[in-house]
């Protein structure tokens, strides 16, 4: 399973199709055309502030499909991302939660001051197997997917059923995000 296989789970038919139109404008090289439909995911979750980067950035190298995947979930939000050296981000993990459970209350976590420092000592992976420790007796697991490929690594969060994230957990074979 890759990242368009995930999508494929994720997302209706409707925004599937529109995933897969995306990707044949950039295998077309659609570039202009692309970077208008997608300028939101380009910018936000891959660091292209403008045309002229994702152009001078497309000129010695290719936009990675599996990266714009997860942005384009995040877009519609199915994911959450959370960058590689953020502080204070236990209020964005539990109010995605909370929109993805019922009958959730994540009161009790709030207190916990939350942090990613990928290149040192965070408390990010610990406070998600305490939420999934918590979460699992419903039927739902989180699963946490990295990528460093661009400017800064990422952090992206889904919220899923259990079994199905045991699927994907033990299918997972994508060479651009792999599973934390």
């Amino acid at each position: 399973m890759d990242a368009k296989d995930l999508a494929k789970i994720l997302l209706d038919n409707q925004d599937y199709q529109e995933l897969i139109d995306a990707l044949n404008l950039l295998e077309n090289k659609k570039y202009e055309e692309f970077y208008k439909c997608y300028a939101n995911i380009l910018c936000d979750c891959m660091l292209f502030y403008s045309y002229d980067d994702f152009i001078d950035y497309l000129s010695e190298d290719v936009l990675d499909e599996s990266i714009f995947v997860f942005g384009f979930l995040w877009l519609n939000k199915k994911c959450i991302i959370i960058g590689g050296y953020e502080e204070r981000i236990q209020r964005k993990i539990n109010l995605f939660i909370e929109s993805k459970v019922d009958n959730i209350d994540l009161t009790s976590f709030s207190t916990i001051d939350i942090f990613t420092d990928y290149d040192g000592d965070d408390n990010f992976m610990d406070y998600i197997s305490q939420l999934n420790q918590f979460i699992f007796p419903l039927n739902m697991k989180i699963v946490v997917f990295f990528d460093d490929i661009y400017y800064a690594c990422a952090f992206h969060i889904l919220v899923l059923n259990a079994e199905i994230a045991e699927i994907i957990l033990n299918s997972w074979n994508d060479d651009s995000i792999h599973i934390e």
